[in-house]
C-alpha cells in the first residue's frame, strides 16, 4: 500500500508477464506504489478510485476502451524502431491524444550513421537472439510523425550520434 509520500503509477498492459516485468523495477523503491491493469475497463475502474501520479498505457489494448482523444501527452521512447507498421503505429497514438496535445519521442536511428548495423541484427534475428529492427534515419522519424497529423515543434540528437528525439503536437 502507498505511504503518503509514494507515488502512485498505474500500469496498464494486457500481456501479463510483460505488465509484471514493467511493474517490477519501480516496486524496488519504497516511493512508488503501483497498481496494475489488464484491460481499459479495469484501468477506468482504478481512476475512479484512486488518483495516479503516471500512467503507463498500452496504447494497443485488445479492448480499445481508452483509444479516442483521451490523453494530454504520449511519451515513446526507444520503441519505434521496433514496430513493424510505423505509420500505424502513429496514427494510433495521434488517435490517443486530445487536439493540441503533444507526443514526444526519442528513436534510434541505426541507419543515420551506417547500414553496417543490418548485418548484425538479421544474423541474430536468425538465431532468435534479437528483435525486428526498422533502420530508421532522422529524416523518416520526422516525415512519419508529420505524415499523421503532428506538427513537429522541436527536434535534437540525444544521446549523439543515433537518437533521434523529437517533441510534437496534434494539429
Amino acid at each position: 500500500m502507498a505511504s503518503a509520500q509514494s507515488q502512485n503509477i498505474l500500469l496498464i498492459e494486457d500481456d501479463t508477464e510483460f505488465r509484471n516485468a514493467l511493474a517490477a523495477q519501480p516496486r524496488l523503491h519504497e516511493e512508488f506504489d503501483v497498481e496494475e491493469a489488464g484491460t481499459g475497463e479495469a484501468a477506468i475502474a482504478d481512476t475512479e478510485k484512486t488518483s495516479f501520479n503516471a500512467i503507463l498505457l498500452d496504447i494497443g489494448l485488445p479492448d480499445n476502451t481508452l483509444a479516442t482523444g483521451a490523453y494530454d501527452t504520449v511519451l515513446c521512447f526507444n520503441t519505434l524502431h521496433l514496430v513493424t507498421d510505423l505509420p500505424a503505429v502513429l496514427r494510433n497514438v495521434h488517435d490517443t491524444l486530445k487536439p493540441g496535445s503533444m507526443f514526444i519521442s526519442k528513436s534510434v536511428c541505426l541507419a543515420e550513421r551506417t547500414r553496417l548495423w543490418a548485418i548484425p541484427i538479421a544474423l541474430m534475428r536468425l538465431v532468435g537472439k534479437a528483435p525486428y529492427v526498422n533502420m530508421l534515419t532522422f529524416e523518416t522519424v520526422e516525415h512519419a510523425i508529420a505524415d499523421v497529423g503532428f506538427g513537429i515543434i522541436e527536434t535534437g540528437i540525444y544521446p549523439a550520434p543515433y537518437s533521434r528525439f523529437v517533441a510534437a503536437r496534434k494539429i
